[in-house]
């Protein structure tokens, strides 16, 4: 993997986008707070207290996929 890309650097171009498009304006981020469904707090509840079990048995109840966070993690997402 490292040949692969001491052959590749030379005819690689990497720049921030802050370097070549001057009037670009800062980054801004805004939260948008919204009202969780009762599933979501029930899961968001059972991590909390780290009911394991509650969360394997809704998962199993709600046909919910075991794959869409196969981590674990709560995601979110930022708004730009």
């Amino acid at each position: 993997m490292e040949r692969l890309h001491e052959l590749l650097k030379p005819h690689l171009l990497r720049r921030l986008k802050k370097d070549v498009l001057r009037t670009l304006p800062p980054k801004r981020e805004q939260m948008v707070r919204v009202e969780l469904s009762q599933l979501q707090k029930d899961y968001y509840r059972a991590i909390l207290t780290k009911s394991y079990p509650v969360l394997a048995s809704q998962g199993a109840q709600t046909g919910a996929p075991d794959t869409q966070y196969p981590n674990g993690q709560l995601h979110h997402k930022t708004l730009r």
